[in-house]
């Protein structure tokens, strides 16, 4: 067990090309049908990141690369599993430089007693009813994350019944 007695000193992170994992989407395939789901659930691929010494400046992409990698696309026809070989690209970063980071806009602020006639009243119902939108939309959102890691976790296990039973479902030819 190491003790601050023990502490090594501090690195900075450079900006260089790093392995990362993405989520493997099915909009990488396709952006109008979600009746599918896509094999392996994420990959790793190569992305600039670290420090560049001063605020001014952030880590990029100066060289990038188009990867294709094929998956596997599993959809239910009748409520039979078909199989089917996809293919999805994925865009690694091969040489990466700190540059000056693009400008943000400063966001306009404007004063709530203005914006709302000065009525505080009125001021604090639209404060709540933003605030339970916003509740509403996270609570919508996190349904949403529930069912795909439904969907994600019977096909794990389908995948694991297949392995069971020595199909080889998932080899390609």
């Amino acid at each position: 067990m190491s003790s601050p007695s023990d502490a090594q000193p501090a690195q900075q992170a450079l900006c260089k090309v790093r392995t990362e994992v993405v989520e493997v989407t099915r909009s990488m395939l396709d952006r109008s049908n979600a009746n599918f789901l896509l094999w392996p659930p994420c990959v790793e691929v190569q992305r600039c990141s670290g420090c560049c010494n001063t605020k001014t400046l952030q880590c990029v992409p100066v060289v990038t690369h188009t990867r294709y990698l094929q998956v596997m696309k599993i959809e239910y026809i009748n409520k039979r599993p078909t199989y089917a070989k996809a293919v999805v690209s994925v865009v690694d970063h091969v040489e990466c430089r700190c540059q000056v980071a693009p400008r943000q806009p400063a966001p306009k602020k404007k004063s709530a007693r203005r914006q709302h006639g000065g009525n505080s009243r009125e001021l604090h119902h639209n404060q709540t009813l933003s605030t339970t939108q916003g509740q509403v939309q996270a609570s919508l959102i996190h349904t949403h994350v529930l069912v795909a890691y439904k969907v994600y976790s019977l096909a794990v296990v389908f995948i694991k019944l297949c392995e069971d039973y020595q199909y080889n479902v998932f080899w390609y030819s």
